[in-house]
């Protein structure tokens, strides 16, 4: 019986799923007519062979066929980049009829002549004549001010990512809405009006126009990015990791895709998933702009590609010398550095706090170069905003920043623990009546509350010597600020 089993086991073949087997599967089931199942197959192919322009234009048909327009568009433009080939002029062709679906006979008329004009006799000619003919028509159909609203619609949408990139966060939101306004599924501007609503503090309004996106196009990856980013950086990490757990297992195809997905795991800390796909980008050499280069340098030395990581950073500061200083090595090299200050502006709020902390125990000049509209929109915090601007217009620290700094020097090791600790007791203490003009008093008394709460007290009397100031003093401030329950020791 053993003998028996030996021998049927012999005989069995393995498949080997290679890119053929898997691009001749896909090619069967779209001529038998099954699209779906067809485009799983192609997608196969790609993870296999990324930069294969004839199955990147084999999936930008399928899209079609589909109806995804803009990403059948965005895979063709890939195909444009990577080609070496003259029959990468049919990708024109393709691009041209899925702008003529879209209704921006413009764009499909530009498309359609690049194509004549490269393949006069190729085997999409015929067709192309066919397609401009009709454009003709539909050109004159309609009136010269919707071919007008067409250029205007790609210029307002170009704007509004130059206003964002400005940080002109109220502008973009009026653009945007006009945009919206004309064209009520143009899905890339409710995308960037989350952003604008977001970097100015508007969370609930962000995530309605994320959420709209998701609900009419569920596969959006820039409005999952995004949604992913929101919860990032208002602490909802539950759901942070649900959507992680959607984005780990994406493979974009499209040059737009991979960097979006590869930018946003960068800003939440996943660099390995960052370096892979802003990495793959830059094999190709296909992105060298300011904020790719940021991400990846950071990535890179994150996962250890330290050589990468300076590559990156050198090609950066050419076109950016301002962001000397800004290296990802500077913040373990440095614990009072710039980048410290950078590293924990990007965090929660606590961490947030923090980080002005830091920023407080430097010179008044250094943060005026560290309080910019870049680093302002990070912080969510309608107080911290305020918190910051006080520290440029006052000569004198805020009251809770001098606070803080009295309490360093019993803190040590526990700096950043007992900071937040004061941090979260001030945001209860602000609303009460609670007075704070013994800044002395008030550093000892939350000192000893904060090792209380370590389960390593530190007797009264030391802490009041340690500050000079009578036990009785500290006495009553600890019983102040219990009195109103702004902590429960």
């Amino acid at each position: 019986m053993e003998k028996n089993t030996r021998s049927e086991a012999a005989k069995v073949i393995p498949l080997v799923q290679t890119s053929e087997y898997f691009f001749d599967r896909g090619i069967k089931a779209y001529k038998r007519g099954n699209v779906k199942k067809a485009k799983r197959y192609i997608e196969r192919v790609l993870q296999l062979e990324p930069e294969n322009t004839v199955v990147l234009c084999q999936l930008a048909v399928i899209l079609t066929d589909l109806g995804d327009y803009q990403q059948s568009n965005e895979l063709l433009q890939s195909a444009l980049q990577n080609a070496n080939q003259e029959s990468v002029y049919e990708c024109h062709y393709f691009m041209a009829n899925n702008y003529a679906y879209l209704g921006f006979f413009q764009e499909a008329k530009k498309h359609a002549l690049q194509y004549i004009n490269n393949e006069k006799n190729g085997r999409f000619s015929q067709a192309v004549e066919d397609l401009l003919e009709i454009l003709s028509i539909e050109m004159d159909d309609i009136d010269e001010e919707e071919n007008e609203n067409e250029d205007r619609l790609i210029m307002q949408q170009e704007k509004a990512k130059l206003l964002l990139e400005m940080a002109q966060f109220e502008e973009a939101k009026e653009l945007l809405h006009e945009i919206i306004e004309e064209h009520p599924e143009f899905w890339a501007a409710y995308n960037n009006l989350a952003l604008a609503h977001f970097y100015t503090d508007e969370y609930e309004q962000a995530m309605i126009y994320v959420r709209k996106v998701l609900e009419s196009n569920p596969g959006n990856l820039h409005a999952l990015c995004n949604e992913a980013v929101f919860y990032y950086k208002t602490g909802k990490q539950d759901l942070l990791e649900k959507q992680l757990t959607k984005l780990r297992v994406v493979y974009p195809i499209s040059f737009d895709h991979r960097y979006k997905l590869g930018v946003t795991f960068a800003v939440i800390g996943e660099y390995s998933g960052a370096y892979r796909w802003l990495y793959s980008l830059y094999k190709k050499g296909a992105a060298r702009d300011t904020t790719f280069l940021y991400w990846l340098s950071y990535s890179a030395y994150y996962i250890g590609h330290e050589n990468l990581a300076k590559q990156a950073w050198e090609k950066l500061l050419v076109s950016s010398p301002e962001k000397k200083g800004e290296e990802p090595w500077n913040i373990a090299a440095s614990r009072d550095g710039i980048q410290e200050v950078l590293h924990y502006i990007k965090q929660d709020e606590e961490e947030q706090f923090f980080g002005l902390y830091l920023l407080a125990q430097m010179e008044k000049e250094e943060r005026k170069t560290l309080l910019t509209k870049e680093t302002e929109h990070f912080l969510y915090s309608p107080f911290l905003k305020t918190l910051s601007q006080d520290m440029l217009k006052s000569e004198e620290l805020p009251r809770c920043l001098q606070i803080a700094l009295t309490m360093k020097k019993s803190l040590q090791s526990e700096e950043e623990k007992g900071i937040v600790y004061w941090y979260t007791l001030y945001n209860k203490a602000r609303f009460t009546e609670i007075e704070m003009k013994n800044i002395s008093a008030f550093a000892a008394s939350v000192v000893y509350m904060f090792y209380q709460s370590l389960k390593r007290p530190v007797p009264q009397k030391k802490i009041a010597q340690e500050y000079g100031i009578s036990l009785t003093t500290m006495s009553k401030y600890i019983k102040k600020i219990r009195s109103v329950s702004i902590v429960s020791v």
